[in-house]
């Protein structure tokens, strides 16, 4: 496995990551068993991958439950990258439809505490918003900065550009590099 490093931070990466999207549940295809899942994750880490890409509303934290479980004493050896900004605390998904999204600093402070709780670890690599003009406006007031005190989040990062069926292209706010491409397959 070739390994860089993220953006301009210390923070290094395998060049291969682990959407874990698929095993938090199962709209489209195979349901995977939770041993399954976690088995997969293991031997995506022995075959030299590091960076596991999740998010808060992944099975609404079955995802990040699973990373946090395969992980829990490898804490230093993995690379988290989660999610937030989908408010599946207070409202109710019907079907496929879309969550609201709630991007104020109470929400985030919560949604933050809960991802480490299932991530078992206190503090995430790689933390963000995939809606562009929600997260810009978040942004545009700083809230982020009340967070980074704490060292409970590595890396803020942003959505730059969002392509359908090209790919998301994410820019850390600090060095206005970008640090991420998540491509999106159907």
């Amino acid at each position: 496995m070739k390994y860089r490093r993220l953006g301009k931070s210390d923070i290094k990466v395998s060049e291969i990551g682990f959407g874990a999207w698929t095993i938090g549940l199962n709209w489209w295809g195979k349901k995977i068993e939770d041993d399954e899942a976690i088995r997969m994750l293991k031997r995506a880490y022995d075959l030299g991958i590091n960076f596991y890409d999740t998010g808060d509303i992944y099975g609404k934290g079955k995802s990040e439950k699973l990373i946090g479980i395969a992980f829990k004493d490898m804490r230093n050896e993995i690379v988290y990258s989660t999610k937030w900004g989908y408010n599946m605390y207070n409202a109710e998904q019907i079907g496929h439809n879309e969550l609201p999204q709630k991007h104020n600093i109470e929400y985030l402070q919560y949604a933050l505490s809960q991802s480490l709780d299932r991530l078992q670890t206190d503090y995430i690599d790689v933390y963000f918003v995939p809606d562009r003009e929600q997260y810009e406006n978040f942004l545009a007031n700083r809230n982020y900065m009340t967070i980074s005190e704490n060292k409970q989040i590595r890396s803020y990062t942003r959505t730059l550009r969002v392509s359908k069926g090209q790919g998301i292209i994410i820019q850390s706010v600090d060095t206005s590099t970008d640090v991420d491409i998540h491509f999106r397959y159907s």
